[in-house]
């Protein structure tokens, strides 16, 4: 498992504020469109995401697995 930081990197403009967190890890991988459509997890977290204005993308293959939520690049929704 690495954790790596681009804070270093972040150049904000006045107003606008993304915030990226991506999580990988190297194991066996999973059917990520499958577990995309079982029980809630995936499509809790995704839809919680969306409320607040942000994203969440799930994709994995033998070997490496990336959760990418981000928040900041749209207004979140009025609920």
């Amino acid at each position: 498992m690495r954790l790596g930081l681009g804070l270093g990197h972040a150049a904000p403009q006045a107003g606008t504020a993304t915030l990226v967190l991506r999580i990988a890890d190297d194991g066996i991988g999973f059917d990520a469109p499958a577990a995309l459509g079982l029980g809630i997890g995936f499509s809790s977290m995704r839809a919680r995401m969306e409320r607040m204005g942000g994203s969440l993308q799930v994709s994995s293959r033998p070997g490496e697995t990336l959760i990418e939520a981000v928040l900041g690049t749209t207004p979140p929704q009025n609920t």
